[in-house]
């Protein structure tokens, strides 16, 4: 597993695998190390886990389920048809009303941010260290690029025991799933 790992952050694009979607079209490059999953609904999820029995982090119930795999990177990408306000009603359900103003998008420009030429907005969700990022990239009047990204919990120091899971052959550590996350975004392409 961590000769995987390894390979996966070796970084280079030009070894990377090309996932290119037909409808709506568009083209994103990811390590050969991560799983690439197409859901019914068109949206990608790009993910990398190792076997890790633990108690979740998150469930917060009275009678949590131990996780099977500790993920330690994922993202989801959409595209969202009826642009920005559409993208942001869909990624934040019932939060939507705050970043609205009479019916239209509130600025936010103090979530704004740049991957390469993607310009767009990063808005934070959960609580407790538990949660996660949506980016918003406006790709034209009509579409919108929806990335979601989850915190990955175990391995921050909000947890006690958050060494221990970073000891783990093969575990992509939080900085590493940064970047990595930045240059996969940043390989997206809208195809015509």
């Amino acid at each position: 597993m961590e000769a995987e790992t390894r390979k996966i952050l070796t970084f280079k694009v030009s070894e990377w695998k090309t996932f290119e979607n037909q409808k709506p079209k568009f083209e994103i490059k990811y390590p050969a190390g991560l799983t690439a999953v197409l859901d019914e609904s068109i949206r990608l999820t790009l993910s990398h886990a190792l076997l890790c029995v633990h108690g979740d982090p998150c469930d917060m119930t009275d009678n949590p389920v131990d996780l099977q795999e500790l993920t330690d990177f994922k993202i989801v990408i959409e595209i969202v048809e009826g642009g920005l306000k559409q993208a942001i009603i869909k990624g934040e359900n019932s939060a939507a009303p705050s970043f609205l103003v009479d019916d239209t998008v509130r600025s936010l420009e103090r979530y704004a941010l740049t991957i390469r030429s993607l310009k767009g907005f990063e808005l934070p969700y959960g609580v407790e260290g538990c949660g996660g990022f949506r980016y918003y990239f406006p790709l034209n009047k009509s579409s919108t690029l929806l990335v979601g990204q989850e915190l990955i919990t175990e391995l921050g120091p909000i947890i006690g025991n958050y060494r221990e899971y970073r000891q783990l052959p093969g575990v992509i550590f939080p900085d590493e799933e940064e970047r990595l996350f930045k240059m996969i975004i940043s390989t997206f392409r809208l195809l015509e």
